[in-house]
């Protein structure tokens, strides 16, 4: 659904009750704790209301972390969000996934494999920096997925995923590409992910003693295997019981609830003093079968190369995204998503039953693993 006015204006300070509030305030920010918060973590970790100054000098702090590879952030000096890059889940990477399979094989078709490799990057997670009117060079973004022309500063097109994120936040992310790029970036596709259980589903029974019931009253197979966890019990044997008590629906929290995943293609106005949506649609739940809610949306060749079109490629024609094909891959992501999070939770259980040594090297706890068995009644 196309929408010939632009959006609202955009609030470059975000109300920070929408954004996650770590216990750790940025100017005191060290590595173990950045790991600590991230454990429990899927996505994003947002600390809002972050002055450049700020950052400027929690950088100047901890240049370690500058060229850490294992902890990446981003930040956006429009909302002044400074964002720690966390673990995704396969149900946020499959937006990566899909796109980067009907970019390329599109491309392929038209030009060739090896045409294609030439003339595009299509790829994930790259850190891209100088965006117009940052003049103190502190925006650094890292899109789910994109398409950058060879030689270019920016991508063209511009994928960002967001779980539990607000669309306001995400369309603050695409204001960034569409109006301080000088143009380049001509596209980008935000998905949204929620789902109806606010709580993160991995923060489940912090305290065993909470779920176990009074005297005479049966356990649940739920109480039973927490009640069950003892010196022998194996991680990964845990988590495969609550796998099992989750496609049965006995588990008191689902290791992943019901999903809505929407997804929105802006474009800058043509004054470039803001952005509109120019489609969006519902992607989970589906539609009814006689709705008539639209099922693909399209990119011209034209907003990915501009006036640089190749040779035999028509700059009218589209590559097509179906979105049942889209819902498919998130459909075939859930059990990935639901594995990652019963071993957190599993992990989380045998920490409040004091089974757990996180100074446990693997010579030590193989002994450990094998001395009773499992452990689960």
């Amino acid at each position: 659904m196309s929408i010939s006015t632009p959006l609202p204006l955009p609030k470059y300070r975000p109300n920070s009750n929408t954004n996650v509030k770590p216990i750790f305030q940025i100017k005191t920010l060290q590595r173990q704790q950045i790991l600590d918060l991230r454990e429990n973590c899927e996505g994003d970790l947002c600390f809002p209301d972050v002055s450049e100054h700020d950052l400027h000098n929690w950088k100047l702090q901890n240049p370690d972390l500058l060229e850490a590879k294992d902890i990446r952030f981003e930040y956006n000096f429009l909302t002044e969000r400074f964002i720690i890059k966390c673990m995704p889940t396969a149900t946020h990477d499959s937006l990566q996934a899909f796109f980067m399979q009907n970019i390329f094989g599109a491309l392929a078709e038209k030009v060739g494999f090896s045409q294609a490799m030439g003339l595009v990057n299509i790829n994930s997670g790259t850190t891209f920096g100088g965006f117009k009117g940052d003049w103190t060079g502190s925006s650094e973004k890292q899109p789910d997925a994109y398409v950058k022309l060879t030689g270019s500063k920016f991508p063209a097109v511009v994928c960002e995923a967001g779980w539990s994120e607000t669309l306001e936040h995400l369309m603050a992310d695409a204001r960034l590409w569409l109006l301080h790029t000088g143009g380049i970036t001509r596209i980008v596709i935000v998905v949204c992910i929620t789902e109806t259980n606010t709580r993160n589903t991995a923060d489940v029974h912090e305290k065993i003693s909470d779920d176990v019931p009074t005297m005479g009253k049966t356990l649940t197979e739920e109480q039973a295997l927490m009640q069950g966890i003892s010196a022998g019990t194996d991680l990964n044997d845990l988590a495969e019981r609550l796998t099992n008590l989750n496609t049965h629906a006995k588990l008191t929290k689902p290791l992943v609830s019901d999903l809505k995943v929407t997804i929105h293609v802006y474009q800058a106005c043509e004054n470039q003093a803001d952005i509109w949506e120019r489609f969006g649609a519902t992607v989970i739940p589906a539609p009814p079968v006689e709705s008539e809610a639209p099922t693909e949306f399209k990119i011209p060749f034209m907003d990915i190369f501009g006036d640089k079109i190749p040779v035999g490629v028509d700059p009218t024609d589209s590559i097509i995204f179906s979105l049942a094909g889209f819902r498919e891959f998130v459909t075939r992501s859930l059990q990935d998503t639901e594995w990652l999070r019963a071993t957190r939770r599993a992990r989380k259980l045998l920490k409040a039953a004091g089974e757990w040594e996180e100074t446990d090297t693997f010579a030590q706890h193989k002994p450990r693993k094998h001395s009773g068995g499992s452990g689960l009644k």
